[in-house]
């Protein structure tokens, strides 16, 4: 669940384009790099702007190794290195692309590898690889936000990336993930909006890197625990919904985590905000329906991916507003709370 501004969506257009695999596949695990990977990425950091660099130096451990399993994963898809990409993968994997209507699972990437690996064995482009805009690390689950490197500066379009990772005894796996393209923002505006807390500072957004630590939690072997877990999480998650058609601000507060960020199409939030606008009037719904749901759990953390659907009014009357949404629950203290969500506009069924 995440509104930010939903009048702001009403008659934009909804870009669909067909996409090569390589801008909207989900990332896997820390992985030791060939000498050539290693000297393609460090390449690329040659041409990162000071603040970039000085960015990755304020990572904690934990955060520089999520985002080297992403820096890798993007070397082994440039290399077309099917036997190494593809184990990366959890095998309980549920991530929803731009371009499909429902999340997918490892078999359907798999599937897609192939394909796209087969069409076109030499990518067109040199190798770029990712920056970082947020990692947030809960315990053995960490998230990470950053834009597609994209070689065509020129494009109008951008493509937004969220990873959910968990750590395995064999290191960092992708378990979940969402990707969305958006108008392409200029860098200070984007900036801004990534991180809200930086905008009036004077900082760039990539000197704040949230961290948060939770203890890992064992894994749940048993079906109906896991079951009721996700059945669980589910309903918080509808609940936060209501809340914006009951004007229930307490159960919004409780359902975000202190360090809640989300994403809707091109606006960045924050809890703080989030709670501010809602005092304020804003983002009040009369209906909200998530169905076409699908939750995973892992333990202390929850991955919920669904469509939903809010009816609200303006000075025009009613409209309908539909999105893709994927957001993650961690437990803490016996409680559920949303730590990141991300939000794409999709056609009105």
């Amino acid at each position: 669940m995440l509104l930010v501004s939903i009048q702001a969506g009403l008659g934009e257009e909804i870009m669909r384009k067909t996409v090569a695999l390589s801008v909207v596949l989900f990332s896997g695990l820390t992985h030791v790099l060939s000498p050539f990977a290693m000297a393609q990425m460090a390449q690329d950091a040659n041409h990162r702007a000071s603040g970039d660099q000085a960015f990755e130096h304020e990572l904690s451990p934990e955060q520089k190794n999520i985002w080297k399993a992403e820096q890798s994963l993007h070397v082994f898809e440039y290399q077309r290195d099917f036997k190494d990409y593809m184990p990366l993968w959890d095998a309980h994997f549920v991530g929803w692309p731009d371009y499909v209507q429902r999340p997918v699972g490892k078999s359907a990437i798999e599937s897609s590898v192939v394909e796209e690996f087969k069409s076109e064995p030499t990518p067109r482009h040199p190798f770029i690889a990712p920056e970082p805009l947020a990692i947030a690390v809960f315990g053995d689950v960490g998230i990470t936000h950053y834009f597609w490197p994209d070689a065509d500066q020129a494009s109008p379009t951008v493509f937004r990336i969220t990873h959910t990772w968990r750590k395995h005894a064999d290191g960092w796996h992708i378990i979940g993930g969402m990707s969305c393209e958006v108008p392409r923002l200029p860098a200070g505006k984007r900036s801004a909006e990534a991180d809200p807390d930086a905008a009036g500072s004077g900082q760039s957004s990539k000197s704040q890197v949230a961290t948060s630590t939770v203890p890992p939690a064992p894994e749940l072997a048993s079906t109906p625990a896991l079951q009721s877990i996700e059945a669980e999480v589910l309903e918080i998650d509808r609940a936060w919904g209501q809340a914006y058609v009951k004007g229930d601000i307490d159960v919004i507060d409780r359902t975000l985590a202190p360090d809640w960020r989300g994403w809707l199409d091109t606006e960045g939030s924050d809890k703080a905000t989030e709670l501010a606008e809602f005092k304020a009037g804003k983002n009040r719904s009369l209906e909200n329906i998530i169905d076409n749901a699908r939750v995973r759990a892992y333990g202390n953390t929850a991955v919920v991916e669904a469509r939903e659907r809010v009816r609200f009014r303006d000075d025009t009357g009613d409209h309908w507003l539909t999105w893709h949404i994927t957001d993650v629950f961690v437990r803490h203290g016996g409680q559920w709370q949303v730590v990141a969500s991300h939000g794409s506009t999709i056609p009105n069924p």
